[in-house]
């Protein structure tokens, strides 16, 4: 995990980024004839160069007790799921949870049902955009 944060902090790899979604010419689809990019990952916020490309920032939250449970009905290997009890849990309470407090992130509830949570995003998207 430490890993993959030294890499959002390397500045090149922003600029990477930055340089990759002026030049990106794959289909898209348009609202309001605007381009938009959806991004998943509990780590998208952690660097504030790559938080600050991001418009609108979602955070969808779940209990430690909530995870565990949907992990271990994972069809994963038992090394996997063991690697993820020993550090991967502490690893995100360190700093995927965190992100939530972050200005600006809107914290939705990760217990309801997934269709919801879509719905809630489209209708704030639509009401703001």
């Amino acid at each position: 995990m430490a890993d993959y944060i030294i890499a959002l902090r390397d500045k090149g790899f922003v600029k990477g980024i930055k340089i990759n979604l002026k030049e990106h010419k794959s289909e898209a689809f348009e609202m309001h004839k605007k381009p938009y990019l959806l991004v998943e990952g509990f780590l998208i916020y952690a660097y504030e160069s790559l938080g600050s490309l991001i418009d609108y920032k979602f955070y969808i939250d779940i209990p430690d007790e909530e995870i565990l449970k949907r992990r271990k009905v994972r069809p994963l290997p038992p090394h996997v799921d063991e690697s993820f009890m020993k550090i991967g849990m502490d690893e995100y309470r360190r700093y995927g949870s965190m992100q939530k407090y972050l200005s600006g992130v809107i914290v939705l509830d990760g217990m309801k049902d997934p269709e919801y949570l879509t719905n809630q995003i489209l209708q704030y998207l639509q009401k703001h955009l």
